[in-house]
């Protein structure tokens, strides 16, 4: 928010309605710490139940890369921080110049689909939205969604290395 505004202000001063909007934004910085502070606490719990379920989606993915729910959970954990980040700071724009763009890449790269990436974000979700308070996942969902909205636009790869996907409820 502030970054943003800073950036437009290069060479003037802020208008009445940038100081309102910033001041605005300061109101709500203890709620954005709160959050912040909520989600690290529970990053584990989540990451532990999400994966639990992931797993069960596509239990063929590891076979494609060594350590491959290992790196999965560690990119969780950073997608956490990250999203969390660009909540206190009111900001999606340094998410995408600093990490999502880039990242992205990577997951094109090595072959994602964006069907595994749409069920990674949607369990991220879901178990956010059960380890948090309800206060603090509303304050970070539009930026959890921001990011799914813009990892997940990738192309279908021609050859994918996630393995098949499980129907949701197989047990086997």
């Amino acid at each position: 928010m502030i970054h943003t505004l800073l950036r437009k202000c290069i060479d003037r001063y802020p208008t009445k309605t940038e100081i309102s909007q910033v001041e605005e934004y300061v109101a709500t910085v203890p709620k954005r710490i709160a959050a912040l502070q909520e989600l690290k606490a529970a990053q584990d719990k989540i990451i532990q139940d999400m994966f639990a379920e992931y797993q069960k989606l596509y239990p063929k993915f590891h076979t494609f890369r060594p350590y491959a729910w290992a790196k999965a959970m560690r990119d969780v954990g950073m997608t956490m921080a990250l999203c969390a980040n660009a909540m206190f700071i009111g900001e999606t724009d340094i998410l995408d110049e600093t990490w999502t763009i880039w990242f992205r890449s990577i997951m094109k790269s090595v072959h994602m689909t964006p069907q595994f990436l749409r069920d990674n974000y949607a369990l991220m979700d879901k178990h956010m939205r059960r380890h948090i308070s309800p206060e603090a996942y509303g304050l970070i969902k539009p930026y959890l969604d921001h990011i799914a909205d813009v990892m997940c636009a990738i192309p279908e790869p021609i050859r994918p290395e996630v393995g098949e996907r499980r129907p949701v409820g197989a047990t086997r």
